[in-house]
């Protein structure tokens, strides 16, 4: 119990609900011991630091959604990936109008996918794929390929022109 109360007021928090709902958090994890209890705080440590290297990298100033929450969990403890894959897809969001949760769980969901597990892996398969987040570049201009282009017969512009300036024309 003290060791419950000192880890609540490290964080700030001294309301008797949420000691409780510490106090119920550690119960349905099953610590029983001032061992467990300890490991408990130093692994819910590690990924809360984990989690907010996340957060301050998309510039929230706020603790994860339940949806943004289980994103960061399946990033670091279901593909067991390290700060420094998920960093990278986070900064590949930097070219983009609002880095989002779900663009980056693309990029590490793609990632998984292809069986990357590194840091290295990653940085190679970046290097020979295509850049599919850079399409346009200062010598790419993006095009429009789903019609035709207009052509235009200047002179008879021209001439249509000279008509409506003089009133010749009624449309």
């Amino acid at each position: 119990i003290k060791l419950l109360v000192e880890d609540c007021i490290s964080r700030d928090k001294k309301d008797m609900p949420y000691l409780k709902q510490v106090a119920k958090n550690w119960f349905d994890a099953g610590i029983d011991s001032v061992e467990k209890a300890n490991q408990y705080n130093l692994l819910h440590k590690e990924k809360w630091q984990k989690y907010s290297k996340v957060l301050s990298f998309l510039r929230l100033g706020r603790q994860p959604t339940s949806a943004e929450e289980e994103m960061l969990h399946k990033w670091f403890y279901t593909f067991s990936y390290s700060e420094d894959i998920v960093l990278k897809a986070c900064n590949m969001t930097v070219r983009t109008s609002k880095p989002s949760f779900n663009y980056i769980d693309k990029i590490i969901c793609d990632w998984h996918s292809k069986g990357l597990s590194n840091i290295q892996e990653v940085e190679a398969y970046l290097l020979k794929t295509p850049k599919e987040n850079n399409r346009t570049t200062k010598s790419q201009k993006p095009s429009f390929n789903n019609f035709t282009n207009r052509k235009y017969d200047t002179k008879l512009l021209k001439e249509k022109l000279i008509k409506k300036g003089r009133g010749e024309l009624s449309e």
